[in-house]
């Protein structure tokens, strides 16, 4: 659901990430969409879940490095 609404709600969610200073929203969102949605289907599906796993990784890497970077400005 979550990947889903990463483009069901793509504008606004570009124009949030833009006013945080993400350098190319809207591609950024496209992606971090797509990995939460293949890496979900995959883990569920059982379809290469290591697959599924990396792209979960790779999505979270930089959102928890973002998020750890503002807690402590």
């Amino acid at each position: 659901v979550g990947g889903l609404n990463h483009f069901s709600h793509l504008g606004m969610m570009s124009g949030f990430v833009a006013s945080k200073g993400v350098p190319a929203g809207k591609v950024a969102i496209i992606i971090s969409g797509l990995l939460i949605i293949i890496g979900g289907a995959s883990i569920v599906l059982g379809c290469r879940p290591e697959i599924g796993v990396l792209c979960i990784v790779v999505f979270l890497v930089p959102v928890l490095q973002h998020a750890a970077l503002n807690i402590f400005r």
